[in-house]
C-alpha cells in the first residue's frame, strides 16, 4: 500500500486518504469465494442419491418447519418467500437528526 503525498495511509477518521489502496490489485481473477464454493457442492448428486445436496437441504428445512413446527425456521421460510416488512428505523431524536432510514428489500429480481 503507498501513502499520499504527504505519507499518510488514513486521516483523522481512520479513513484510507484519497491514493492509499489497501489492495491495489483487488481479488485475484478466478478466486473462487466461499458462496460460491458452497453452490458448488449443493448442486453435487451423492454417490447412490438421486437427489442433488441442495434438494435435500430443502427436504430437511421443510420437515424442521412443517412437521418438528420449529418457528424459526417456519419464520426464515416465510422471509425467503415473501421478503421481510419494511422497516423504519430512526435514529436519535428528533432536534439530532432530521431524517430516518428505510430499509426495503428488493424484489423485483424474484423469478
Amino acid at each position: 500500500m503507498k501513502p499520499n503525498d504527504n505519507g499518510e495511509i488514513r486521516n483523522s477518521k481512520g479513513q484510507f486518504v484519497k491514493g492509499a489502496v489497501p489492495n491495489p490489485a483487488g481479488r485475484p481473477k478466478g478466486a473462487l469465494s466461499i458462496t460460491d464454493e458452497i453452490k458448488r457442492k449443493l448442486d453435487e448428486v451423492p454417490v447412490g442419491s438421486k437427489r442433488s445436496r441442495l434438494e435435500e437441504l430443502v427436504e430437511v428445512v421443510f420437515h424442521k418447519a412443517l412437521v418438528e413446527k420449529d418457528e424459526r425456521m417456519l419464520k426464515a421460510i416465510w422471509s425467503y418467500v415473501d421478503g421481510l416488512p419494511r422497516q423504519a428505523v430512526e435514529l436519535g431524536n428528533a432536534d439530532s437528526l432530521p431524517f430516518s432510514i428505510v430499509v426495503e428489500r428488493d424484489t423485483s429480481t424474484r423469478e
